[in-house]
């Protein structure tokens, strides 16, 4: 069966590029999956609808529920630069057709990071405009051609003026400071917040995108409040907030009443900052079929295991090392496909909820 792998070399990329510069490498990979054939992809999955698409024109967005041949030929016919864009690609491809690229980034990128794959096929002149991505990208052409221009430096937050009265969040000021031809095989790695730009440069273009994400701090402090608001509600109502010494005209005393209190709390729940990052790198950004997402967390002092699939947490009090090893296994596969993760854990009544949980999740 044919693999989608990447055919950089693993040190060097982790070393010199990984989060730190842009890299464009020529004939990076060689795959021929059907799913990536034009026929295939604009027939099967466009136009009979497997996944959902969006046309992009103009740097706008239109999100199309049924798009047809027609559509496609009346855009060509008025040379119209259009963009497709299809997410969730891996939903169609089978275990081991991912198992090459899982095998790049294996020991180097967990793979909670995976987000998904997207494709972008493109007329001549389509584009999506200059934008950022707040995660790490690989950047496949699989077919026809297309030029990339980027900046080097990546853009903090408050730089990233967005231009308005567009669907797409395209920006105001773009700059290149390098330009790249990428051919079928090529590739174009961006860390997060790098400003891009693509444009097609001839019909047919299709590019595979490869996204890496992490939690963002807001929601870690947001998930973080809702937990410790939840499972402190009693101790939190019980609090005599103000200090019986305290001037009640003075605030800053008041307030460093409440962040004394905020403290303590904090420091008593040693494992609860551990459970937010598993819910919020263990959830989905969009609900994806296949793949599982896993990690764990085990307070040795107590002998709990908390386990985290898709989201959700799952506690074992006093799990023990054979459930230990075991969860630890599970959560090494870097590719591991729900009905093949269920059909692990089906026999073990501990596991039960997990399963009600994944069959109530499925669409």
């Amino acid at each position: 069966m044919e693999q989608l792998a990447l055919k950089l070399n693993k040190k060097t990329f982790f070393s010199q590029y990984w989060q730190k510069n842009p890299l464009y490498a020529q004939e990076a990979f060689a795959v021929t999956l059907p799913l990536f054939d034009k026929k295939f992809f604009l027939e099967k999955i466009v136009f009979e609808e497997l996944l959902p698409s969006r046309l992009v024109l103009n740097e706008k967005e239109l999100l199309e529920d049924d798009i047809m041949p027609s559509t496609l030929k009346d855009l060509h016919s008025s040379k119209t630069p259009y963009t497709l864009l299809v997410n969730d690609l891996d939903k169609l491809l089978e275990e081991e057709e991912l198992k090459g690229l899982f095998d790049f980034f294996d020991d180097n990128i967990p793979s909670w990071r995976f987000d998904d794959l997207m494709i972008s096929y493109s007329s001549k002149g389509g584009s999506v405009g200059a934008h950022t991505d707040h995660y790490d990208v690989f950047l496949l052409q699989l077919s026809g051609t297309k030029e990339w221009q980027i900046e080097t430096t990546p853009r903090s937050l408050n730089d990233e003026e967005i231009k308005e009265g567009l669907d797409l969040k395209i920006l105001k000021k773009f700059k290149a400071d390098e330009t790249h031809q990428l051919s079928k095989g090529d590739l174009l790695y961006l860390p997060a917040h790098l400003p891009h730009y693509g444009v097609a440069t001839s019909d047919d273009s299709i590019t595979l995108s490869i996204g890496f994400r992490s939690p963002k701090l807001e929601d870690v402090i947001a998930l973080y409040t809702d937990l410790l608001l939840n499972e402190k509600e009693q101790e939190l109502n019980s609090f005599n907030y103000l200090d019986k010494k305290s001037d009640n005209n003075n605030l800053a005393q008041q307030a460093a009443s409440y962040q004394k209190i905020i403290s303590n709390l904090v420091k008593e729940e040693n494992d609860l900052f551990t459970r937010v990052h598993g819910r919020l790198i263990t959830s989905h950004l969009r609900p994806i079929n296949h793949i599982v997402r896993l990690a764990y967390h085990y307070n040795e002092s107590n002998d709990k295991l908390y386990f985290f699939v898709n989201g959700s947490e799952f506690t074992f009090p006093q799990a023990g090392k054979k459930m230990l090893s075991f969860i630890e296994k599970l959560c090494e596969k870097k590719c591991l496909y729900q009905d093949d993760f269920v059909d692990l854990i089906k026999k073990e009544k501990k596991f039960a909820p997990i399963v009600t949980f994944l069959t109530e999740e499925s669409p």
